[in-house]
Order: structure tokens, then C-alpha cells, then sequence
């Protein structure tokens, strides 16, 4: 059973002591509610208004993080985490490469997994089964000099999947549509009253 299918917990914190650790990072709702209005009322394309949110929303959360403390993995909400272990992942891959995003970003990548599988942005996760499956050993290297020696054709391989999940060739559906489908069904993993 995975995450987020355990009725009773998630991530090893019971639901409920998860929901009352992370009130401090809940918006108010009129904030939230101006974020999502304001950017489908934008005249952004799609893809545009769905990144504000999901890029705003993950600035405020991490805004309250010292970038060291694993303790605000555990305070964030289930959708909060996604949002943010998403952005991390998508923007390390966006401004560096996902070759980078595998030594260089420590816990992105079983955070990123986590998040795509509480999304349940399946073809996401079956790319990052897929790049796991072509190390050695099937697992991410956990050093750079260890993605140093991997085949060219593999390293290729990997900038393929990386074009696949910023720019959705060949996918069903963007990423972006994914965290904004989940953002806007579960408010109250966002957002107090």
C-alpha cells in the first residue's frame, strides 16, 4: 500500500497530528482563494496560471524553511508536500538537467516519487522507474563522479526523460495539470478558514 493510499498514515505521521503540525503553514483562505482566481483569471494560458499557483504556492511554504531542517518535510500537509517536492524537482530539472537533479539534490528524488505517486501522475512515475531501472545496481547513483560512469547511452537517456517531464513530449497530460487538479480538489490542505 502506498502513501497515499494509507488511510491512517502518511509519510509515518498519523493524518491528523500531520494536519494539526502544519496549521502554521496554512494560508488563509482569502489568500488562497485570490491566488487561484487571479491566475485563472489572468489571461496566461493554462500552463501559465497552473505554474503561478503551483510555483507561488511552494515560494510561500519554503519561505518558512531554513532549506536544512528535515522537520518541515514532516509539519506540510500531504498536498503541501506534494507541491513543493514537485517544484523542487521539476525546477532542478527546468534550470539544471535531471542528471544533476539525481546527485546534486540530496532526498529530491524519493521526495519527487512520493509526490508523483500521491498526484497519481502514474506515466511520471513510471519515467523515474523507468531512468532507476537503467543505473547499475537499478538505483540512482548517489554521487556525481558515480553518474560520471555511466554509458553515454544512458546519460542520453536521462536527457530524454528530463524533456519528457519539463516540456510533457509524449505524456498525457503536463505535470503542471496534475498539481493544479490536486491544488484546487483539496483546498484544505492549503488553506484555513
Amino acid at each position: 500500500m502506498g502513501f497515499s493510499q494509507s488511510p491512517a498514515l502518511w509519510g509515518g505521521v498519523n493524518r491528523r497530528r500531520k494536519k494539526d503540525m502544519a496549521n502554521n503553514f496554512l494560508i488563509p483562505k482569502a489568500k488562497f482563494t485570490a491566488l487561484i482566481e487571479d491566475a485563472e483569471k489572468s489571461g496566461a494560458s493554462p500552463e501559465a496560471a497552473h505554474k503561478k499557483v503551483w510555483f507561488d504556492l511552494t515560494n510561500d511554504l519554503r519561505s518558512n524553511w531554513d532549506g536544512i531542517d528535515k522537520s518541515f518535510w514532516d509539519s506540510l500537509t500531504p498536498g503541501q508536500y506534494v507541491v513543493v517536492c514537485t517544484s523542487m524537482m521539476y525546477r532542478g530539472i527546468e534550470q539544471q538537467d535531471f542528471v544533476t537533479l539525481i546527485t546534486a539534490m540530496s532526498g529530491v528524488m524519493a521526495r519527487a516519487l512520493k509526490g508523483l505517486e500521491t498526484l497519481g501522475a502514474d506515466e511520471y512515475l513510471q519515467l523515474f522507474r523507468q531512468a532507476e531501472e537503467a543505473c547499475p545496481g537499478k538505483k540512482f547513483p548517489k554521487h556525481a563522479e558515480d553518474m560520471m560512469r555511466l554509458p553515454a547511452k544512458t546519460y542520453s537517456y536521462f536527457e530524454e526523460i528530463g524533456k519528457k517531464i519539463v516540456k510533457s513530449e509524449g505524456m498525457k497530460r503536463p505535470l503542471h495539470e496534475y498539481v493544479y487538479e490536486y491544488v484546487t480538489k483539496h483546498p484544505e490542505e492549503f488553506c484555513h478558514s
